[in-house]
């Protein structure tokens, strides 16, 4: 194979290889995290060395217990690293991981990477570098699943998967995914594109590395169908199709793709510096727009149903109000008929004493009125002269 056919990932030695480590929090869920290590060198790095801490500060136990993005996944044992595919390698169909082929796990810890299969292809390379030929046997991009191995044996017996009750973020679908869903479809109905849901992908280099992995295995496939082929020129035209068709796949796509909790034509891929995304934060969001649903379908309901009850009411308490009316106004009748008759009982000589007793009684307050003033002033004088021999004595 000449230098030219040769894919961007063989042109690289192993000691500077770039590995994705899928961290599955749960099976049942789907639930995982890829993290990229790049300049892995996969003659040196053992598999224990890559599970645990105290080697290398890019290795992937420092990210999970130290970035903020990795919190929810601390409380899983990670144990056991398995294969999950290979660059221009085997490839699982499995969206979570690969349940066959279990001599894919890394048992041994003290193995490296390049002694477990990473690294290897089938027919090395030779590429010309000047006068100078060099051979490469080197795939730079492979993936490795990284979990609980409990929690794997556990899921094999039973490997039913589920939808969590809030969304979580959706799984990295290659892009061939995105179109067999019908996303295509979706870009053609603008009336509908908003009902849709969004793929969710967490950071801008999972896009980038999903973009490149199309990239890299459309190429591959190009290889192959060339492969009998020794015209230039119909591989430099084919090649340039290729790379329009890509383009405009990914165009395509990006209506339907949310990166980092935004929607991915309104993200400047330039900016490297993005505030990761705050999926509790996101979910109170949610549950708070559907509680503000909620309540505004009871007032809807309230504003249909509240008047006549209202009414209902208001009608009950004015008949109730008019029956005690009526009430009240029968016991005053019935008060003023026994009034009547009681002045009616009175016999003639009894009102005759009434009035002989109110005229002596105003007789009596006559005399008070003038007998008053008299005693007033003679009360006067008894006190001037007490007070006279009082001084007398002195």
């Amino acid at each position: 194979m000449s230098s030219d056919d040769v894919p961007v990932n063989l042109a690289v030695p192993k000691t500077d290889a770039t590995l994705t480590v899928r961290v599955i929090k749960s099976f049942e869920y789907r639930t995982e995290k890829s993290l990229i290590l790049h300049h892995v060198n996969l003659e040196t790095t053992t598999v224990g060395q890559l599970k645990e801490t105290r080697y290398k500060p890019w290795l992937s136990v420092v990210a999970i217990q130290t970035q903020p993005a990795w919190k929810p996944y601390r409380n899983v044992t990670l144990d056991t690293i398995k294969l999950y595919t290979k660059a221009h390698g085997a490839k699982t169909t499995n969206l979570i991981i690969n349940l066959d082929h279990d001599e894919w796990i890394f048992e041994d810890d003290s193995k490296t990477l390049a002694e477990m299969g990473l690294g290897r292809i089938r027919d090395p390379y030779t590429i010309r570098t000047g006068n100078d030929l060099t051979v490469l046997s080197t795939e730079n991009e492979s993936e490795v699943s990284f979990f609980n191995r409990q929690l794997y044996e556990d899921f094999k017996q039973h490997p039913d998967t589920r939808a969590a009750d809030a969304q979580p973020p959706y799984l990295l679908f290659g892009l061939h995914n995105l179109f067999h869903l019908g996303l295509h479809n979706a870009l053609l109905m603008e009336a509908q594109r908003e009902d849709l849901p969004r793929i969710s992908v967490e950071t801008l280099d999972d896009w980038r590395r999903i973009k490149r992995n199309y990239t890299i295995a459309a190429l591959t496939a190009l290889d192959e169908q060339l492969s009998g082929s020794s015209s230039t020129e119909d591989r430099e035209a084919l090649l340039a199709h290729l790379h329009r068709f890509i383009d405009k796949t990914f165009e395509m796509a990006r209506p339907n793709v949310r990166v980092n909790g935004q929607n991915l034509e309104e993200i400047n891929e330039d900016e490297e510096d993005m505030e990761p995304f705050d999926e509790g934060f996101d979910r109170h969001i949610w549950s708070l727009s559907d509680q503000s649903l909620r309540w505004d379908l009871q007032i809807a309901k309230e504003r249909r149903t509240k008047p006549e009850e209202i009414e209902k009411q208001m009608r009950e308490l004015l008949a109730s109000q008019a029956e005690l009316d009526a009430e009240e106004a029968a016991a005053m009748a019935e008060v003023a008929e026994e009034n009547v008759q009681v002045e009616e009982d009175l016999p003639a000589e009894m009102h005759q004493r009434i009035e002989d007793i109110a005229s002596q009684t105003f007789a009596i307050v006559e005399e008070l009125k003038q007998a008053v003033p008299v005693q007033l002033e003679r009360s006067e004088r008894v006190k001037t002269v007490a007070a006279e021999i009082n001084n007398l004595k002195l």
